[in-house]
């Protein structure tokens, strides 16, 4: 009877935990407030769960600070300076509007940290290796989001997690890819945790499905984000997951994969592609390395008065805004895999650059893509016409160049010709 409970029970635990580790926080006179005394109960008795489960041991005691939102906030902040300097965040600010990716005005910032203040109930800080529970968590809640986040912490102490992250800074692609290892695996170590617990009775299903669902219901700022920062938000918990697992949410009915996260820590994902085809990366004849694309000069066709202000790499995931791809909502990403996230004209991805450009008063996004095939190629030119008419693009093979500008003479079709002319593609490691 033990044995058909874990069977039966496993998919309604893993549903439920995959929408408490993104519900929000909800208002503190909802609950009692939890104090600095109740998180450090909670510390010391989970740690020994969670190094259990992911067969690591913690090298050193994780520290541990109740915060209010104010506070939460503030850390958050200094987070994301760290990580998007004001500069770099303009230019993407600015180039996925062009793109028709975000509302023009956007503040990417405070769009974040919006949905973000409504989202976290607790959060691992690795500049100090400290555990922060919000004060306003629902103690129901509490013990699965210390889970997660002791799962963030003892992986940091073996792999160093923002070294990794920093080496991929200019990449916003393979950070994703690497964003999504570090959140599906503690999404992992948290949903076995939760059905391990409550099938031992040291949680009751029944209270922590209640506060996830009251929780869950004020979601307002999440739902309300454009789809390309919903799917940089949620697409690391509910895609890093699916990768793991390769689709099947039923394998952890053995507990949590070690020889997968072995691996993937060891050797990482690259791209987005990997995350949403994880046959791109687990099978080795299958396996599809991103070519690295570079523009060159190419965006010197737009005038003399024209600089380079930014660039970065969309990826499958984001370039598939583009092409018709749509985002699925909380409860339909949950479980479900890569597919739901992509579409046929964004499935050949093999690589791609934007550069944002600029002559002080006007921008232009210069975009150059690589794909597996001319077919694939040509697929995305064309979706790309019936999608996205404002951007103009051209195809040469497996190539497609775009651009799109805010207005004045950036002479676009020189700079498509140059695109395609002095662009470069290198293809070391992509599969054939």
């Amino acid at each position: 009877m033990r044995h058909l409970a874990k069977r039966s029970t496993l998919p309604i635990i893993l549903a439920l935990v995959l929408g408490v580790a993104i519900a929000p926080v909800g208002a503190a006179d909802d609950h009692p407030r939890i104090d600095a005394a109740t998180a450090r109960g909670l510390v010391e008795r989970i740690s020994a769960d969670v190094s259990a489960l992911r067969g690591l041991e913690f090298l050193r005691p994780v520290a541990v600070d109740v915060v209010d939102e104010d506070a939460a906030r503030e850390h958050m902040l200094a987070r994301m300076d760290r990580f998007e300097p004001a500069e770099r965040l303009r230019a993407t600010e600015e180039a996925y509007a062009l793109l028709g990716l975000l509302p023009p005005g956007t503040d990417l910032r405070e769009a974040t940290l919006e949905a973000l203040r409504e989202q976290v109930g607790g959060f691992y800080d690795p500049a100090s290796d400290t555990y922060y529970l919000l004060d306003s968590m629902p103690p129901a809640m509490a013990p699965v989001i210390t889970a997660h986040e002791l799962t963030h912490a003892l992986e940091d102490q073996h792999y160093d997690l923002d070294r990794r992250l920093m080496a991929s800074i200019d990449d916003d692609d393979r950070l994703f890819a690497l964003s999504a290892v570090h959140e599906g695996s503690a999404m992992i170590v948290m949903s076995v945790y939760s059905a391990q617990a409550i099938l031992g009775g040291q949680l009751d299903a029944d209270s922590l499905g209640e506060a996830a669902q009251a929780e869950s219901d004020r979601a307002q700022a999440l739902a309300a984000m454009p789809d390309v920062l919903r799917r940089q938000l949620l697409g690391p918990y509910l895609l890093g997951m699916a990768f793991l697992t390769s689709g099947n949410a039923m394998t952890l009915a053995g507990g949590v994969p070690r020889d997968r996260l072995a691996r993937v820590y060891a050797d990482p994902p690259s791209s987005s592609e990997q995350i949403l085809h994880p046959e791109r990366y687990w099978n080795d004849e299958a396996r599809d390395e991103p070519a690295e694309v570079d523009l060159g000069d190419a965006g010197a066709g737009l005038g003399r008065n024209w600089r380079r202000v930014g660039g970065g790499v969309l990826g499958e995931l984001t370039l598939g805004l583009l092409v018709g791809a749509t985002t699925p909502g909380l409860g339909d990403g949950m479980l479900a895999g890569g597919a739901s996230w992509t579409d046929a004209a964004a499935e050949g991805w093999g690589g791609d650059r934007w550069e944002l450009w600029s002559d002080g008063a006007h921008h232009a996004v210069a975009l150059l893509t690589a794909w597996d095939s001319d077919e694939d190629a040509r697929e995305f030119a064309t979706a790309l016409e019936r999608d996205a008419p404002g951007l103009h693009a051209r195809r040469a093979g497996d190539r497609v160049a775009v651009v799109v500008a805010d207005g004045g003479d950036p002479a676009l079709r020189r700079t498509l010709r140059e695109m395609i002319r002095r662009g470069r593609v290198d293809r070391t490691g992509a599969a054939e």
